[in-house]
């Protein structure tokens, strides 16, 4: 009869240890919760935040899905839950839903249950560096962010050192000192004189008060004199 039970079931012990190792599943907990870490405290350009998030909406959904084909294909209720594939699939169509669904479902094998901690890593994923740039300290306008474009076209197309100016783009952040809490940007100024590199500066000029500055050093324009330093002060409200 147990041999009969055992060639049913397979061993008893490789069961126990394939349906309650959490190894795959603990991987997929932290990979949200260090991803917004970096996207709360290191402010990434946008396009580094969606490669953020798309690169680990795609790592939770292949270490679930393959944690779903580890478990098999019934569960303790005799049951057929989703497919892996069919989890990955929903996952990362819809990540905020699927995500917490593939801890219920592997909760079903008698692993440990870690719904409750899902949850909690999928709302602090999904909306924890949105909280904290609105309830956390004012942050320093990117360069290339709408304030800081206005302000650097103002500044170049009022300065006597650019004539005929046609048009600026390219701006862009070029570096972030961390220590004196300056962004670098740049930008490129198309004139009649020819294309212009401009590099420019946001820094605060009183962080409690949520006012910065942009800055333009001495830049060496053709067929012109040198361009004198320009600061505009801009205060939020």
């Amino acid at each position: 009869m147990s041999e009969a039970a055992e060639n049913l079931t397979g061993s008893s012990e490789p069961t126990s240890s394939r349906r309650t190792g959490v190894g795959l599943a603990a991987v997929a907990l932290m990979l949200p919760v260090v991803a917004a870490a970096v996207m709360t405290f290191f402010d990434p350009s946008f396009a580094v935040a969606i490669g953020i998030s798309v690169a680990t909406v795609v790592a939770t959904s292949t270490l679930m899905a393959l944690d779903a084909y580890r478990l098999g294909s019934l569960n303790l209720d005799g049951g057929e839950p989703t497919r892996p594939v069919v989890l990955f699939i929903g996952m990362c169509l819809m990540w905020i839903i699927g995500y917490p669904y593939a801890f219920v479902r592997r909760s079903r094998f008698g692993s440990p249950n870690l719904t409750i901690p899902a949850i909690l890593v999928a709302l602090l994923f999904t909306g924890g560096p949105a909280l904290y740039s609105v309830l956390g300290p004012p942050r320093l306008p990117k360069c290339a962010s709408a304030e800081v474009v206005r302000m650097v076209d103002q500044l170049i197309r009022n300065s006597p050192a650019f004539a005929n100016v046609k048009s600026i783009d390219g701006y862009r952040d070029f570096s972030f000192d961390r220590e004196g809490n300056v962004r670098h940007g740049q930008c490129v100024v198309h004139a009649d004189a020819g294309d212009i590199d401009i590099r420019y500066l946001v820094k605060w000029s009183d962080a409690d008060k949520g006012r910065f500055e942009v800055r333009i050093p001495p830049v060496r324009v053709p067929t012109r004199q040198s361009a004198p330093t320009k600061s505009v002060r801009y205060g939020r409200a």
